[in-house]
């Protein structure tokens, strides 16, 4: 059984203090490793972003609660861009993985957000897509936030007929999924900054401007690459596209070579 990842758990003072810790002790409770400053600062000898930098070089995920105070907070986000800026790559948990399934899971994850929201959810997945070496959980996270972003682009637009299509195909030997949406569209300044950490086109509160900056971080150490095309008032797609000649390789493979 594999090691559980190791954790990086941090959020806003403001914030839920008592929630973030249940979460921490649930956690610990199921065997994972979590860094979380209340209990984990071992030497106050070291600034507090040293502290950080040394904890994020020693986890494998980073884990944040990050509520509106949090965002709001020129001390979280100083915080968050210096362990983003130091931090090693998203380390994929890889084993032989479908695709299909993990397109088939998100996109029935939320038919029904999508129906009560008025939102048409359609999907074109090809289904003898042969097992690749993924993270099944990390690629289901990307693709889940980009099916999420459109439907917030869909509410967010003036269309009677909001609608959202998911795609999965492999053409000469990579795997794409895609995600299009009739919503509200991106300016060219926002277009700018979709990648940028914090940056969020949702209403105040509503979005921490994170989710695409770990999709991209996690399709990059996938060797793959996503890519986006948007015009304000049309609508949005966007595409991960994975080549299987840079895909990682599963543990067990790694072990063997």
């Amino acid at each position: 059984m594999p090691e559980p990842p190791r954790l990086f758990l941090s959020y806003a003072r403001a914030d839920d203090e008592p929630f973030v810790k249940q979460l921490y002790h649930d956690l610990t409770a199921r065997g994972f490793t979590v860094w979380w400053d209340r209990v984990s600062m071992p030497s106050r000898a070291l600034t507090f972003l040293q502290e950080i930098r040394d904890a994020v070089d020693a986890s494998d995920r980073l884990l944040a609660v990050i509520g509106p105070q949090a965002v709001k907070s020129d001390y979280v986000t100083s915080e968050w861009q210096h362990a983003l800026l130091f931090a090693k790559g998203v380390v994929p948990q890889v084993e032989m993985a479908n695709p299909y399934e993990i397109a088939v899971e998100v996109v029935n994850l939320y038919k029904d957000a999508a129906w009560q929201s008025g939102i048409t959810l359609e999907s074109d997945l090809q289904e003898d897509i042969a097992e690749a070496p993924l993270d099944p959980r990390g690629i289901h996270t990307c693709l889940a936030n980009l099916v999420s972003n459109a439907m917030d682009a869909c509410l967010m637009s003036n269309g009677k007929k909001p609608a959202i299509q998911v795609y999965l195909y492999e053409r000469k030997g990579a795997i794409s999924f895609e995600v299009r949406d009739n919503g509200c569209g991106m300016d060219c300044e926002v277009k700018k900054k979709i990648f940028t950490n914090f940056f969020t086109t949702k209403g105040s509160g509503q979005g921490t401007g994170l989710g695409l900056l770990t999709t991209r971080k996690i399709v990059q150490e996938h060797g793959g690459k996503i890519s986006f095309d948007s015009t304000l008032g049309k609508g949005s797609v966007f595409r991960m596209e994975f080549d299987r000649s840079r895909l990682p390789l599963p543990k067990e493979q790694k072990h063997l070579s």
